[in-house]
């Protein structure tokens, strides 16, 4: 399948992949499809600019049964991964960000996301989210590979919707750019992003369906 209207949304933190690969996974939305499509791997460097518009070539990940899930058509090998965010091609950017963000139907709940199957979905929380950084407990066990992991800290949004109180982590390329491996430094960057109360965009995990995880603020 060849779509012609791509919209980034948002990029997942980098994670090395079995092959060795350093990748990230992203997320977006097709105003002629009308639903959100997931596609990965990525490369974690020159992926499209969130709320750009691209034409990219796609197929089915046989190995995800996740309706959104798509592959970047191809050979995508350990040689050529690090090129590999070549095949899109950017055509402009979007000024009206909300204009778009709007078209995305929005969730009641996680719970709804569940029992509709869904792996992408986009969400408003009653108020705005608090954004926070956890110890990682399981850095200790993993500190030698790369990726989130490794990290000393997990980011987090706490955020209320409907009548659950939801503390999901926050695993956005960006954040990974404003802290290190074993320092804060800059997250409150980050922070700050949320107290408009942006619509959240959200995706659950490959191997635990009911497991979500924040992956943009659409704000």
């Amino acid at each position: 399948m060849i779509l012609e209207d791509f919209v980034m949304l948002g990029k997942t933190a980098p994670e090395m992949d079995r092959q060795g690969r350093m990748t990230v996974c992203s997320a977006g939305w097709s105003p002629e499809l009308r639903q959100l499509i997931r596609i990965y791997p990525l490369a974690v460097e020159n992926a499209p600019p969130n709320f750009s518009v691209s034409q990219v070539k796609l197929e089915r990940n046989h190995k995800d049964s996740r309706h959104e899930s798509w592959k970047i058509a191809g050979d995508r090998g350990v040689d050529v991964h690090h090129n590999i965010n070549s095949r899109f091609e950017v055509k402009r950017m979007l000024n009206d960000w909300s204009g778009l963000v709007d078209q995305i139907p929005v969730v009641s709940s996680i719970k709804e996301a569940n029992a509709r199957r869904l792996s992408l979905a986009v969400v408003q929380p009653e108020e705005s989210p608090e954004f926070y950084l956890e110890r990682n407990k399981a850095r200790e066990i993993v500190k030698k590979k790369a990726g989130s992991k490794a990290f000393k800290y997990t980011p987090r949004l706490k955020f209320k919707l409907g009548s659950s109180q939801h503390k999901i982590k926050y695993l956005n390329q960006e954040v990974y750019d404003h802290i290190t491996p074993t320092s804060k430094t800059n997250f409150w960057k980050i922070k700050n992003r949320f107290k408009s109360n942006p619509k959240l965009l959200v995706g659950n995990m490959f191997a635990y369906r009911n497991n979500w995880l924040v992956i943009a603020g659409l704000g």
